[in-house]
């Protein structure tokens, strides 16, 4: 993985101005609810209006269509209290030029699972026959419980909307699959046409997704940044997204107390203002490829005047590579100080803070390839 942490993302947010917020009656002090059912109570701080809301088991979305410019940035933000045990899922619904829903599973293409139908299916059927569907059981325990139907290999047909729910048996038939559906097939589609497996899932939940609130309140903000060519991604808008409702679920019988909901364009500095930024690149340092791994000079990262933290990936103090038989720091022109890490197993970046607050961490990396791991921090 390449990973060239807080530097470039850091600087994007130094140097952006938010817009008008663009949820309407996004503050409860107006007297107004952005959802049909969030009530407006007086339980904010220092027993302020705020909005609440007590799950039954449905989505609560905003009764405004916002819209939006596909390679635009937006921040989305809101503040939160929890009562009691309480998780929450809180984001976009998003939807295209014609204002119909991009739904999770019409997106979240499993790569790999194509196939073919080996016979025609009817309406209301409840059994496909596939062809080169020889991967399909592990690729149903990995999630692929959808069939999208008149699939395209380039992916062209996302958001795929001629969809079949939910795999429930597959069976060998000769060399051909069987494939049993908890659902009639809502159409007809001949033999030959092209399949794959889509993901199950629910709204764009870029700001919150299963997450546990406490009982006081707390401040949360993300960023939504241009649009995705295929993909569920919570930091980008689903492909041909025009427009958007602010979305909102709480676990049945739960109950959030939520206030200061926004969702803003992020309008870029002009390029003058962004070339003073120039000093807070460190110096190259060539003997960090040069150098056994042992010799790399060890840096700690001091704050700023400005309040800034900056840290380079390629200079840790403390390093292990996950693939010694391949270069773990790596030049490429765009990256902060030129360089990059990739391949990192654990790295370690000692840092001082003298002005106490509240600090948000950006960091940017790359993904070339699909996978099933996670990449964590963890202060200490």
């Amino acid at each position: 993985m390449k990973n060239a942490v807080w530097l470039l993302a850091l600087l994007c947010s130094l140097y952006v101005i938010a817009g008008e917020n663009l949820v309407k009656n996004g503050e409860a002090a107006g007297g107004n609810s952005p959802f049909a059912g969030a009530e407006i109570v007086e339980k904010g701080p220092g027993g302020a209006k705020c909005f609440a809301a007590t799950g039954t088991g449905r989505i609560l979305l905003a009764t405004e269509f916002i819209e939006i410019e596909p390679d635009g940035t937006y921040e989305i933000a809101a503040e939160f209290c929890g009562e009691g045990e309480c998780r929450v899922d809180f984001g976009l619904a998003l939807y295209d030029k014609n204002k119909q829903i991009i739904t999770h599973s019409s997106m979240d293409a499993l790569p790999g699972s194509e196939a073919v139908l080996a016979e025609a299916v009817a309406k209301g059927a409840t059994k496909l026959t596939l062809e080169n569907a020889t991967d399909w059981a592990s690729l149903v325990k990995n999630g692929g419980r959808i069939i999208a139907m008149e699939a395209k290999e380039d992916y062209s047909d996302l958001p795929n909307r001629n969809l079949c729910y939910f795999v429930t048996k597959l069976e060998k038939q000769g060399e051909a699959i069987s494939v049993g559906l908890s659902t009639p097939a809502n159409k007809g589609y001949p033999a030959g046409t092209k399949v794959r497996l889509h993901r199950d899932g629910g709204y764009q939940w870029s700001l919150l997704e299963f997450s546990a609130l406490p009982p006081v309140w707390t401040s949360h903000k993300a960023r939504i940044s241009g649009t995705a060519d295929r993909g569920t991604p919570r930091n980008q808008f689903w492909k041909t997204t025009r427009y958007a409702k602010v979305a909102l679920f709480v676990r049945k019988d739960q109950r959030v107390y939520f206030d200061k909901v926004s969702l803003e364009r992020m309008d870029e500095v002009p390029e003058g203002m962004v070339a003073a930024t120039k000093a807070l690149v460190p110096e190259s340092d060539a003997t960090i490829i040069t150098t056994p791994m042992a010799a790399w000079p060890r840096r700690r990262f001091a704050q700023k005047e400005d309040g800034s933290i900056v840290m380079e990936a390629e200079a840790p103090w403390e390093f292990t590579s996950s693939k010694l038989d391949t270069p773990s720091i790596c030049e490429e022109r765009g990256c902060g100080g030129g360089r990059f890490m990739q391949h990192c197993k654990n790295a370690t970046y000692p840092f001082t803070v003298e002005k106490p607050g509240r600090y948000q961490v950006f960091q940017r990396q790359r993904v070339p390839l699909s996978g099933e791991w996670n990449h964590t921090m963890v202060l200490d």
